[in-house]
């Protein structure tokens, strides 16, 4: 909870900080996620990177030569691919979970050539979970098996990360186009406690769980590309 407070002051800080500011542009933008979300507490198994996509809105606030803010309204997928086996089965579980992203990000020019400067930026953004889902297929005693779940309510409705990346604008007036890689670094549990993560059958059957707490962290690496004007 103190993550979350931190996540929620930094944006309205800095949303009143430039609220004072001109507005230098607007755009949309769009990209695609190399996420994972890191387990522990779970059964032992291989994790994997999913390919989601992700796409908004922006506004840029024009502060100082050497600092410039970036408001951010995303609807982001993220998820993740374990596989877990054993002797007489084995599972690959793929969830899915569908956030809207509101975003604030400071960013600092490192160099401006022309028409094109480079920055790097950091902040944080507020993911608030609108739709999960989770499928998982395998074998058990060498039958076949499916599984999918709504798991929405497995979830926590916030999952506040903080956002690190670097990015490169090209101005060919009156548009602009952006392109920027970045990392968001989920700063809490979003597993609700108690929620199932195992496959039905496995519960059932009185099969061996994590033997601890199940805790999920959101990693997420986006490449990203706008359009402003």
């Amino acid at each position: 909870m103190r993550r979350i407070k931190i996540a929620v002051l930094f944006i309205a800080m800095c949303c009143s900080a430039s609220s004072a500011q001109s507005l230098s542009g607007v755009g949309i933008k769009g990209g695609i996620n190399y996420a994972q979300i890191a387990e522990t507490g779970t059964m032992s198994g291989d994790t994997d990177f999913t390919t989601e996509f992700l796409i908004g809105a922006y506004s840029q606030f024009e502060i100082l030569d050497f600092l410039f803010f970036r408001y951010e309204l995303l609807y982001s997928i993220r998820g993740t691919s374990r596989t877990i086996t054993s002797p007489s089965w084995s599972f690959t579980t793929n969830r899915n979970i569908s956030i809207i992203e509101p975003a604030m990000l400071a960013h600092f020019p490192l160099s401006s050539s022309g028409r094109s400067r480079t920055h790097i930026f950091t902040g944080a953004s507020l993911g608030v979970n609108v739709a999960a889902s989770t499928t998982i297929t395998g074998e058990y005693q060498n039958e076949p098996y499916r599984e999918t779940r709504n798991d929405r309510s497995s979830y926590l409705p916030l999952d506040p990360g903080l956002v690190v990346g670097l990015g490169i604008e090209y101005r060919f007036e009156p548009a602009h186009i952006i392109v920027d890689i970045r990392y968001v670094h989920g700063l809490m549990n979003i597993w609700d406690r108690g929620a199932q993560y195992a496959p039905d059958i496995l519960l059932q059957n009185d099969e061996p769980d994590g033997g601890g707490i199940p805790k999920m962290h959101s990693r997420t690496i986006s490449f990203v590309i706008g359009l402003g004007i």
